[in-house]
């Protein structure tokens, strides 16, 4: 067998990875003086050009073109299996994009829905590669049991903007005025593939020591994932650890998809129960 995973741009990859990967991007579209621009969100220097931006760019999810061309580029390498995680199909249609599109005949696909984004879409790839390849688990049984793997993981986020989530329609303009004079942070978790409000916080200071409140002591790994905001980052590092918790910690961007909803400085905590 010859496996490759697939992934859309949402995903957290480390440096050194033990498998065959490749990214279909999705897509961001600033409005210029000269028109609208679209780039894929996994673009070099992407944060600096959403901080530049005159307007709050737009998202979109990759076709599913994108995806079909990618699978046959990987059937004339020579894989006969590929594994597609995506993030929520309840945050975009990036899934549904992947489980439409037209493969060769002879490439054996399966998608998965991860219900989330970031770093468990690349853990679940690491499981399923474990599984499979290291183990000798049909391809068929790992992903029935990959279906309920998302109940596993725990991500809360602190939202850093409330201007952007009124620009992009997702705020009315009262609650945004009354929210911005109270410095308040929308606390929210995914679950089961949703965003969901937890808390409402005022001030960003708050806000990190309540999402540290909510990592169980017994954490092994712990990722901090942030906004194009490092400083962030490391506060709650060294809060974690004044705390008494010692987890591995890994610190890394979150997705610019994210950044863009949410506003640059916003972060997330994010591990694997």
């Amino acid at each position: 067998m010859k496996l490759a995973f697939v992934f859309d741009s949402t995903v957290l990859i480390p440096e050194q990875v033990p498998f065959d990967y490749y990214i279909v991007p999705l897509n961001i579209t600033f409005q210029e003086k000269q028109g609208e621009k679209t780039v894929p969100s996994n673009q070099k220097n992407i944060y600096q050009s959403i901080r530049e931006a005159d307007h709050i760019p737009k998202t979109s999810q990759p076709s599913p073109q994108a995806f079909s061309e990618l699978l046959s580029d990987l059937a004339e390498k020579g894989y006969d299996t590929v594994v597609a995680i995506t993030m929520s199909s309840k945050l975009s249609g990036t899934y549904n994009s992947a489980n439409i599109a037209k493969a060769p005949k002879d490439l054996n696909v399966y998608t998965l829905d991860s219900k989330y984004v970031s770093f468990p879409i690349y853990d679940m790839a690491l499981r399923i590669h474990q599984l499979v390849l290291e183990e000798g688990n049909p391809v068929s049984d790992v992903m029935e049991q990959a279906q309920h793997w998302h109940q596993d993981y725990k991500s809360i986020i602190c939202v850093n903007s409330l201007e952007n989530l009124r620009k992009s329609g997702r705020m009315n303009r009262f609650t945004y005025l009354i929210g911005s004079k109270l410095q308040i942070k929308p606390i929210v978790e995914i679950k089961n593939g949703e965003l969901s409000l937890v808390k409402k916080i005022r001030t960003r200071n708050r806000a990190i020591d309540y999402t540290l409140s909510t990592i169980p002591d017994n954490t092994k790994i712990l990722y901090i994932l942030h906004c194009d905001d490092d400083e962030v980052a490391h506060e709650i590092k060294k809060r974690l650890f004044e705390n008494g918790k010692t987890p591995e910690v890994i610190i890394d961007n979150l997705t610019p998809i994210i950044g863009i909803h949410g506003g640059i400085g916003s972060f997330a905590l994010a591990y694997r129960e």
